[in-house]
């Protein structure tokens, strides 16, 4: 518990990097979990149990 707590409190002195790590969250989210890539992996795993469409 104690390093979540430095963790947590090195984040809150360097808002430089917290933005930094928010938006690299942001670019995480939208390359794995945005319609676009759910469509692409939905597809491909159709494709690779021999689906046609």
């Amino acid at each position: 518990m104690a390093d979540l707590a430095e963790a947590i409190n090195t984040l809150l002195a360097d808002p430089v990097k917290t933005a930094e790590l928010g938006r690299a969250g942001r670019r995480r989210a939208v390359a794995h979990f945005s319609w676009d890539a759910i469509a692409a992996r939905t597809v491909a795993l159709y494709r690779s149990v021999g689906a046609t469409g």
